[in-house]
């Protein structure tokens, strides 16, 4: 078996030695280096409020859930699928809770009546 060669730890060698310092970045790509500014994320165009003044109703349910409270967004019948589930992803990531479609209503974990009028009201909507 050989030895194997061990690294000293004894503080000899100064840590300010830089082994990269003689290279200077020829090798690399134009668009790599660190000094190049970087790309600008084309803005998205504003998206047209989805409730168009329509009234929907708010409430707080308990009752067959073990009691959990939910709060239930009624009132978006004229909403497809597509843009409930849109809506329901918007309302999630802003309050940080879960949330389910059911049908045509949206039920959002927790007691959050309050936190979503100004939500509701910024996507379009009356309560």
């Amino acid at each position: 078996m050989s030895e194997k060669k061990r690294i000293s730890t004894g503080g000899g060698e100064s840590l300010g030695h830089n082994p990269f310092a003689a290279m200077d970045g020829a090798a690399f790509p134009a668009g790599s280096r660190r000094s190049d500014p970087e790309p600008v994320a084309p803005e998205k165009p504003a998206r047209k409020p989805l409730g168009r003044g329509r009234r929907v109703h708010i409430r707080k349910e308990k009752a067959g859930r073990g009691g959990k409270t939910v709060t239930v967004i009624e009132g978006l019948e004229t909403l497809d699928t597509g843009s409930l589930r849109d809506l329901l992803v918007r309302l999630r990531r802003a309050l940080g809770v879960g949330g389910a479609l059911k049908g045509k209503t949206i039920e959002v974990q927790g007691d959050q009546q309050e936190n979503l009028k100004p939500l509701l009201e910024k996507e379009g909507f009356r309560r």
